[in-house]
């Protein structure tokens, strides 16, 4: 297996690359949800309900997704 080249960077800039990392893949599972919340709030609460649930599940799939291919493509040794 290949190993990437040494890392140079300081350890505050890694910091923030792994803080972004799980920002995004945070922002990724709520946002979806909380969309289709306020779209649903505009045809009423059963709508809302299924909207929100839907948006939840796709955000969900959607993080999921990227954090497999996160940990496929990154080398992990450095946690």
């Amino acid at each position: 297996m290949d190993h990437p080249p040494e890392d140079n960077r300081s350890i505050i800039s890694l910091a923030y690359g792994w803080a972004t990392t799980i920002i995004v893949i945070a922002a990724e599972m709520v946002v979806p949800g909380l969309i289709g919340l306020w779209i649903g709030h505009w045809f009423g609460a059963g709508a809302m309900i299924v909207l929100a649930l839907l948006g939840f599940a796709a955000g969900m799939t959607v993080a999921i997704m990227h954090l497999i291919r996160f940990t496929k493509s990154k080398d992990l040794k450095n946690l």
